[in-house]
């Protein structure tokens, strides 16, 4: 097999010098570009709708800048967002066969070779090793965002927002009511009624799962020792867990289908609609200035166990020919290039590149901007969980779906 590393750079070599002003896509659907080369190997990419504004920002200028291959057949990317649950069911059928699909999570990638090994097929799909592996292209932690007005009589009162501490927020009776009565410092209105605590439906959208993941991780951590690792199918069973998470669940005030949407609605319709939420970094940093105009200033809490949804890049095996494989290859070393790498910051982003640093001299960068609300650079490696195999996966969700009853 040829090195992964050696295709790459020859190929890439064969772009250089070309960024040239963008063309921008009709509503981020494919078949947004015109004039594409008559001898363009075209290459579709379905993406997760938290990563459109980045690549509808940056795909232009790669496809503008005549990238060519080793044949001299020119490379032309067309981009189709699809979330995650439909693109995972669709690509699992073989109804949907994208060259490039990049789900917000390796989540997502498990599931999918789960049950493409499930139909009989001995190779993963998506391989996780070698030339085509799937590699991350940009990071985002799970974070909790809760109000300015609302964070201050809950943090005096549980000491931080964790996933131990919003599981006894949502099942405590009478809500605000009983948290105000026992906060002496902060401001704090017992008629704010119930936690309104949000986050995405686990089925459907990514933040939703990696949120049931990480507090299942939570529940079986011990004091100074998180649980990062080895979720077993007999510990999903106990009957103290399902009932915990169960608490969790069923005190959502409103489960979302999208991450984007849910943050756009959190700023939007403010406490009212929701107090906290289990949400993308990138999202919560993006949106720091719409609330500020609004409903205050927004607080965010790092989970003492956290995933990066590492927006991998996944190549199928099957579907497309070797010469489409190695588009995707070329476009892939340009998403991770330095210069495309430092404007996903922009959009509260971690670069996967580890020469991108996340804190510059770049005033407009969110994590030099927004610290003080609680946006942080670095986040211990000790906090971070691995992302669990396609069957505990589906047995996570198989627990979801009995535990809460709407």
């Amino acid at each position: 097999m040829r090195s992964r590393n050696a295709i790459i750079f020859v190929l890439f070599i064969l772009i250089a010098g070309g960024v040239v002003a963008w063309q921008v896509f009709g509503g981020g659907k494919p078949g947004g570009l015109v004039g594409a080369p008559s001898q363009a190997i075209t290459i579709t990419m379905a993406y997760t709708s938290d990563e459109e504004d980045w690549l509808k920002a940056v795909t232009p200028a790669f496809n503008n800048s005549n990238p060519k291959l080793p044949s001299g057949n020119t490379v032309n990317i067309i981009l189709q967002p699809y979330e995650d649950n439909a693109a995972l069911t669709a690509i699992a059928s073989g109804s949907y066969t994208p060259t490039i699909w990049s789900p917000a999570s390796t989540l997502w990638i498990n599931q999918l070779n789960s049950k493409w090994q499930a139909q009989g097929n001995n190779a993963d799909l998506i391989l996780r090793s070698g030339q085509y592996a799937a590699a991350p292209l940009v990071l985002s932690p799970i974070v909790f965002v809760m109000w300015q007005e609302r964070a201050d009589p809950f943090v005096e009162k549980y000491g931080s927002a964790d996933w131990n501490t919003v599981q006894q927020a949502v099942t405590t009776p009478n809500g605000w009511a009983a948290i105000c009565g026992q906060v002496k410092k902060a401001a704090c209105d017992p008629n704010w009624g119930p936690i309104k605590y949000g986050q995405t439906d686990p089925r459907a959208s990514n933040s939703g799962l990696a949120a049931l993941t990480l507090a299942s991780y939570s529940y079986f951590s011990k004091p100074g020792q998180p649980k990062l690792s080895d979720l077993s199918s007999d510990q999903l069973k106990g009957a103290g867990y399902n009932a915990w998470v169960g608490g969790l669940e069923n005190g959502v005030y409103d489960f979302g289908s999208d991450s984007k949407q849910q943050m756009t609605d959190m700023i939007i319709r403010g406490p009212a609609q929701y107090d906290v939420v289990a949400i993308y970094e990138s999202l919560a940093a993006t949106q720091m200035k719409n609330a500020q105009g609004r409903y205050g200033n927004l607080k965010v809490f790092y989970p003492s166990v956290n995933i990066y949804s590492d927006h991998p890049y996944g190549i199928l095996l099957q579907g497309s020919t070797a010469e489409q494989k190695d588009a995707a290859l070329l476009f892939e070393q340009y998403l991770l290039s330095a210069d495309v790498q430092k404007q996903a910051l922009a959009f509260g982003f971690r670069p996967a590149n580890p020469d991108v640093a996340v804190v510059n001299n770049d005033a407009n960068n969110p994590f030099n901007k927004y610290k003080d609300n609680g946006l942080q650079a670095r986040i211990a490696r000790t906090a971070i969980a691995t992302v669990p195999n396609g069957d505990i996966i589906q047995q996570l969700l198989t627990v979801f779906g009995t535990q809460v009853r709407r």
